[in-house]
């Protein structure tokens, strides 16, 4: 039995030094490394630093990096089986039916347009008829029942103490800008993107049926700190779903 194991790691030692000293075989890209960085002072820098200052993100999308490379071309050959499976008449009933007409229904931007914001303006009611704390709270356990967080997130996931077992999470669903900083900073860039959040907000409002006066003093900002930001908000991300 000694003798079989002796043998078992020996031969795993030999392939291991093949495969090292093999020059065909490249199992890390070391193009990207800066060697000029000490890696104790910056090791994202010396790691990263001539592949971040030289690549460049496509026209055609919003970012670039490792999950791009493998998530992209997954994405176009998902896109493919979407539209055959759009595009002819699928038997009633099949998976290539349901698919198939719900890419399509999402794809058809023109009947969606038409629709306006009319399927949302059940919510709207709901939102509108919120007078107070109880009612506000009676309808974000309402929403969250079909999957609508508003202000708190609810799910299921792996005890930070015991990640053997999954427990009840929950967390601060946000804000409408990415971190708090956009809503305090004075800088040229932040009041840019502030003026034109605004102006989004003022657009959504408009789309839900309000003049464009009405629209602009209806602009919400949480850095204003108005006791009803909280309806509005959920106003404006019930328009966007």
């Amino acid at each position: 039995m000694k003798k079989l194991l002796y043998f078992s790691l020996a031969m795993l030692l030999a392939v291991a030094c093949k495969q090292t000293t093999d020059t065909n075989v490249k199992h890390v890209v070391l193009s990207g490394i800066d060697y000029s960085k000490k890696p104790g002072d910056d090791f994202f820098t010396y790691a990263n630093g001539i592949w971040y200052d030289t690549a460049k993100i496509p026209g055609t999308q919003a970012g670039v990096g490792s999950y791009s490379f493998m998530n992209y071309p997954q994405r176009i050959r998902l896109q493919a089986i979407l539209d055959s499976v759009s595009k002819v008449n699928n038997p009633a009933g099949s998976i290539a039916q349901k698919v198939g007409d719900f890419y399509a229904s999402g794809m058809d931007t023109a009947t969606i347009n038409k629709r306006g914001y009319e399927p949302i303006k059940p919510i709207l009611t709901r939102i509108d008829a919120i007078t107070d704390v109880p009612s506000l709270m009676k309808f974000v356990a309402e929403e969250q029942k079909v999957g609508d967080g508003s202000i708190i997130g609810f799910y299921v996931g792996p005890d930070d103490k015991h990640s053997s077992i999954n427990i009840v999470q929950l967390n601060q669903t946000g804000i409408g800008l990415p971190e708090r900083g956009y809503y305090f900073r004075t800088d040229s860039s932040t009041l840019a993107i502030q003026k034109a959040y605004k102006k989004y907000l003022t657009t959504l409002f408009e789309l839900t049926g309000s003049g464009a006066a009405t629209a602009e003093k209806m602009q919400v900002l949480p850095m204003k700190l108005k006791s009803n930001w909280l309806v509005h908000t959920k106003r404006i991300s019930s328009c966007v779903m």
